[in-house]
């Protein structure tokens, strides 16, 4: 179906860029995103100034401190209210033309039919262990020995790569995913020295243990653009996904695509 004055006029820009094949995948596309948290919001914005056909936003969390820095879809005076909730109106403002809804269920109480409605599901702020798939899971992605890595692959590697590691670990042993937990430094480094033995401060200085934790604004910007442009490359099948990891490192403020070997 062509698309009407109104969507031409709107996504005139866009259009001029990836072209009116691509826009009419996108009109017709509907997405999941589960997680509302600062990266969760970047990438509703993103996807949702495309035009898509629809978005159902899914989130059993109340907002909390925490999101007022980080999560501008959230007013001020909606803090304590669930974040899907919260987020809805500032996120229909951002395009009419776009089907919004929010959902407060539990993710992992949903049945296998609620998620085929959707033609892409993007997931903020949950452990690899959320959801199975059917394709190569990230847990199995993160079980890359790094071992059998050359010395000159190895010292390609982003050293987030081993943070998220030491990090999946943690969250294992403590059964918690809270970020408020990665404070404990102590019990990161204990978990770093485990996993990696002699190489653990080549492989992750003790400075990165001490910056993971809490979130930032100008990050959750960063890498919602980067997570939001793969959104759009899935859904308009007009590029390929960033194969397969992005990392951004806080301690240098450069990110990364790296291919981990499966």
């Amino acid at each position: 179906m062509a698309l009407t004055e109104d969507e031409a006029a709107v996504y005139d820009r866009q259009i001029r860029l990836w072209g009116v094949e691509a826009q009419k995948r996108l009109r017709d596309a509907k997405m999941l995103l589960v997680g509302l948290d600062g990266l969760g919001a970047e990438v509703c914005k993103n996807v949702v100034l495309t035009g898509i056909k629809s978005l159902t936003l899914l989130d059993d969390q109340c907002s909390c401190e925490d999101d007022r820095m980080v999560q501008f879809l959230i007013p001020p005076d909606c803090i304590g209210q669930n974040r899907a909730i919260a987020s809805l109106q500032r996120a229909k403002e951002l395009n009419p033309l776009v089907e919004i809804s929010a959902c407060t269920d539990n993710v992992d109480t949903l049945p296998d039919s609620y998620f085929q409605q959707f033609d892409l599901v993007c997931m903020c702020g949950y452990t690899k262990n959320t959801m199975d798939v059917d394709y190569v899971e990230i847990k199995k992605a993160l079980q890359v020995d790094y071992k059998l890595f050359r010395p000159t692959r190895l010292r390609r590697t982003s050293k987030v790569f081993f943070l998220m590691k030491v990090i999946d670990e943690f969250y294992q042993r403590n059964k918690s995913s809270s970020t408020d937990s990665l404070a404990d430094v102590d019990n990161l480094k204990h978990v770093r020295d485990e996993l990696f033995g002699d190489d653990s401060e080549k492989l992750l200085p003790l400075s990165y243990l001490q910056n993971c934790q809490g979130k930032l604004n100008p990050i959750c910007a960063i890498v919602g653009g980067i997570l939001a442009q793969d959104v759009i490359k899935a859904l308009s099948a007009r590029e390929a996904p960033v194969n397969n990891f992005f990392f951004y490192d806080g301690n240098k403020s450069e990110g990364v695509v790296d291919k981990l070997c499966l």
